[in-house]
């Protein structure tokens, strides 16, 4: 049977490779990211493409996600499964406190751990008590494991992230009994935002784990919902 997806950060690494396989399964697709690139117009117009609506839209901005959810809202009735995706890393953040520029922070934290509740709160009408949020986090967001001296916005921005997850969560158990949440950290991918060549997993090979983690959300424990695509349990 086919379901109802949406996907931010579609159009490009991860993101991309999970709009394509929902797609393939017969899967409807809204999916939203800052532009649309060529691979996303390439699947648009390719058959799959039918099934799939792209949005533009900054998720850092509450009225773009307003004006792009509100959009998408005219054709999507009701959310089987919500993928969050977007995020940002900077390569200049990975400085020691000394060189980190502070204020910048912010405007990670408002992108990696503020924006996907942008769009979830645009979408409560339409979330259900079967309804699977697969929140891709990352190790970074780890405080027990923590390797880091340095690149502060990144690592506070997915411990935000995470949070904001459990509280998530605990809200669905009060009044969306059903819907679930999971913080997924999608291995080190060979991606432009991941470790390019020099990474380990390949973002379809991720992907596919992830959809498969979101198809069997209730196999995960509600106690362990911090962990890796290949269901590890991560350590908060």
């Amino acid at each position: 049977m086919s379901k109802n997806v949406v996907v931010t950060g579609g159009a490009g690494g991860l993101g991309m490779q999970i709009v394509k396989q929902h797609l393939e399964k017969g899967d409807y697709v809204w999916a939203f990211d800052l532009n649309r690139n060529p691979y996303m117009e390439e699947l648009e117009a390719s058959e799959l493409g039918k099934n799939l609506k792209f949005f533009p839209c900054d998720i850092s901005s509450t009225e773009a996600v307003q004006k792009a959810v509100g959009a998408a809202k005219e054709t999507l009735k009701g959310v089987d499964s919500i993928y969050s995706c977007t995020g940002v890393i900077r390569a200049k953040d990975r400085v020691p406190l000394g060189e980190t520029d502070l204020d910048a922070i912010p405007l990670i934290v408002n992108i990696n751990a503020v924006g996907f509740l942008r769009v979830i709160k645009e979408l409560l009408p339409e979330i259900k008590n079967t309804t699977a949020i697969v929140c891709v986090t990352s190790e970074a967001g780890s405080i027990t494991n923590n390797h880091r001296s340095q690149e502060y916005s990144y690592g506070m921005s997915k411990c935000a992230e995470n949070m904001a997850c459990v509280i998530l969560q605990r809200y669905f158990d009060e009044s969306i009994p059903g819907a679930r949440v999971v913080c997924l950290h999608p291995g080190w991918l060979k991606t432009k935002m991941g470790g390019g060549d020099v990474a380990e997993v390949e973002p379809a090979d991720s992907a596919a784990a992830l959809i498969k983690i979101n198809e069997e959300i209730d196999q995960i424990s509600r106690e362990h919902m911090f962990i890796d695509y290949q269901r590890n349990i991560m350590p908060w």
